[in-house]
């Protein structure tokens, strides 16, 4: 299932809402689920409302902090 359909959206993240501004196509090994991203549950990265990067598990439009995108 393609998730360039999800780019732009909108996600809740730890202080709010953040945008989604890329996608990735599997999640890194040792994860702990499946290795292929759905448009429920994808890796990605994201943008808050204060211009900050970051990589994102985002799992039922709500996006869990990872890292930094500039690391």
């Amino acid at each position: 299932m393609p998730l360039f359909d999800v780019l732009g959206s909108e996600v809740e993240g730890p202080e709010g809402p953040v945008l989604v501004e890329a996608t990735f196509a599997s999640f890194p090994p040792g994860h702990g689920g499946p290795a292929i991203c759905t448009r429920e549950r994808f890796l990605g990265e994201v943008v808050d409302r204060h211009g900050r990067r970051w990589h994102a598990m985002i799992e039922n439009k709500s996006a869990r902090y990872l890292g930094s995108a500039d690391d």
